[in-house]
């Protein structure tokens, strides 16, 4: 299964050919070649439109870009918080993502 921000989980891929794999209670992400884009080292993971939500054993959340890279840090309690993180970040028009 694979839970998206929108909504979700659903089963297999995205629309745009991600999906979560689970290895034992951490989570990763594979594209449809099964190239390795998020390392299956997360405790949480949600597949947003422009990111990855990503979430620690402690239950604090953050962001990854698409390439897997830290977009913001795992410090937020909620993640609507890390929506609006991402929100403002799309609202600042610098190229983060």
């Amino acid at each position: 299964m694979t839970p998206l921000v929108s909504g979700g989980p659903i089963e297999g891929f995205t629309d745009e050919g991600l999906a979560v794999v689970d290895a034992g209670e951490r989570f990763g992400v594979v594209d449809r070649n099964g190239q390795l884009i998020v390392e299956p080292v997360h405790p949480g993971l949600v597949i947003h439109p422009v990111a990855f939500l990503i979430a620690d054993q402690y239950g604090l959340w953050g962001a990854l870009n698409r390439k897997g890279e830290m977009l913001i840090e795992q410090k937020y309690k909620e993640q609507a918080d890390v929506l609006e993180e991402l929100d403002r970040l799309l609202a600042d028009g610098r190229p983060v993502l």
